[in-house]
């Protein structure tokens, strides 16, 4: 793994728990930041729908990154101004890296 090709910067979110809601459960609220790290993208393919009379697009992509063990699918990260939702997280090599499957709504 080069990392010398990591040159975006993340700041990792993860959900934020404020407080129990009238059944017990924990209520999300947002998202808290965690850490930033640098990552390197390496482009997905993007897709265009209509929700509700509206056209949205949806653009996927992998981001590479140092191996972190505390990453989840709920998680989500801001770079350059964008936000990515995590929806698959791999590990590359032997806890070298991960490697985060992304897709952006704009």
């Amino acid at each position: 793994m080069n990392f010398g090709k990591f040159d975006r910067q993340l700041l990792l979110q993860r959900p934020a728990v404020v407080a129990q809601n009238d059944f017990g459960e924990s209520a999300p609220a947002g998202f808290e930041d965690v850490a930033t790290v640098w990552g390197e993208q390496k482009p997905g393919t993007g897709a265009e729908s209509v929700i509700g009379q509206q056209q949205t697009a949806q653009q996927a992509a992998n981001w590479q990154i140092r191996y972190r063990a505390d990453i989840t699918p709920t998680w989500q990260f801001v770079c350059e101004g964008h936000t990515y939702q995590i929806i698959a997280i791999q590990e590359v090599g032997r806890r070298a890296g991960l490697l985060l499957t992304t897709y952006s709504r704009g």
